[in-house]
């Protein structure tokens, strides 16, 4: 997971997307207005997103355990 915020300080949001695309795995997420502090501008948005991530994972893990079963 990549986030970027916009204008972003570092890296561009198309600059962002361009290099997260080119990852495997990888979600793009813009979180909105930012520069440098992401977690302290979007702290819920981030949290969201890495709790819906963990979640698909287990879900995930136990489809996969059900079938080995």
């Amino acid at each position: 997971m990549l986030f970027a915020g916009d204008p972003g300080a570092l890296v561009s949001p198309a600059f962002g997307a361009a290099f997260a695309a080119g990852l495997t795995n990888c979600d793009f997420v813009l979180l909105g207005e930012g520069r440098h502090y992401l977690q302290e501008d979007h702290p819920k948005a981030i949290a969201d997103r890495v709790a819906h991530e963990i979640r698909a994972i287990a879900t995930n893990a136990k489809s996969l355990a059900d079938i080995d079963a």
